[in-house]
């Protein structure tokens, strides 16, 4: 009885680590999602560490808008993140 759990333990760590190393790959850290293929981006979004990234990231600088100064006038930036 022992032994077969153990086999089971062995069986799900090979395929956790599988799967977070492919969380980690299509996160949109290591490669963006508009470099993702079309048929993994169904990944990205199902992926946690991709949704903690992003709520990293884009909640804080989602929408800012800013005037800065220039020798040319005041202008408008815009520093949001892309979503495409």
């Amino acid at each position: 009885m022992v032994i077969v759990q153990l086999l089971a333990i062995k069986l799900l760590q090979s395929l956790l680590s599988f799967c977070t190393s492919f969380w980690n790959l299509f996160s949109g850290f290591l490669i963006p999602r508009s470099l993702i293929p079309v048929w993994w981006r169904w990944y990205y979004w199902g992926s946690p560490i991709a949704w903690t990234i992003y709520g990293i990231f884009a909640s804080p600088f989602g929408d800012l808008k800013t005037v800065i100064d220039t020798p040319k006038g005041p202008q408008r930036v815009d520093l949001s993140i892309p979503q495409g």
